[in-house]
């Protein structure tokens, strides 16, 4: 199939990518589940024994750029093909909203690439800037 065999690689690549990153989100989402269970029902036993109601809990999360840096320095040696960071941050539940959250991912890596907090290494590959051993090109 000659260069059609790529681009199939790539298709079948990036939606075993997105799979993978789906499967962390239904376990992430039951975790959480699982863990407002836990709080509900302790809240329940606080008001059944008089106990002071503690303060609304909130879980920080982080923007967008702060969570594309966090992912490149947890490992800075890696390289991260643009569709693998993609995935990693839907995984961790840090992805981008809006109504092309993609084009939105897309711009703050070129934001982050011209502050010169990433290191894009060719067309769809990005590292740390702490990678001592990527070259930028």
């Amino acid at each position: 199939m000659g260069g059609g065999d790529d681009t199939l690689a790539r298709m079948r690549a990036q939606a075993e990518s997105e799979l993978a990153a789906g499967k962390g989100m239904i376990d992430r989402a039951e975790e959480t589940l699982a863990a407002l269970d836990w709080l509900e029902e302790s809240l329940r036993e606080g008001q059944r024994n008089g106990e002071v109601q503690p303060a609304a809990v909130t879980i920080a999360r982080p923007d967008l750029k702060t969570a594309i840096l966090r992912v490149l320095n947890q490992e800075p040696e890696k390289l991260w093909d643009r569709d693998e960071l993609y995935a990693e941050l839907i995984r961790r539940g840090w992805g981008p909203g809006g109504a092309n959250p993609r084009n939105t991912f897309t711009a703050r890596l070129r934001d982050l690439e011209l502050a010169q907090k990433l290191r894009r290494l060719d067309r769809d590959t990005f590292t740390s800037v702490k990678n001592e051993g990527a070259l930028a090109m």
